[in-house]
């Protein structure tokens, strides 16, 4: 049920949610340019370089030097 869901489920940022955002939104400025739309391709390229910067600055760790997969919202899911 909903309610079960919502008590198993752990918001989260996710890596890979913010890399595929990244590589739509490139993309889109890449189709915009090919139509002609020169102003809504810069628009969409500052948004991917920014949302890449961002995801840089929260995602990465330094102590272990590497990304972290996911930042919990409320609270981590229980070790397996």
């Amino acid at each position: 049920t909903h309610q079960q869901m919502n008590q198993l489920n752990h918001p989260a940022i996710s890596l890979y949610d913010n890399a595929m955002l990244i590589i739509a939104m490139e993309s889109f400025a890449s189709l915009a340019a090919v139509a002609g739309e020169a102003a809504i391709a810069v628009k969409w390229k500052a948004a991917a370089s920014a949302q890449r910067s961002a995801t840089i600055q929260h995602m990465w760790d330094r102590s272990r030097r590497k990304f972290r997969n996911h930042i919990y919202v409320v609270g981590a899911p229980a070790s397996f």
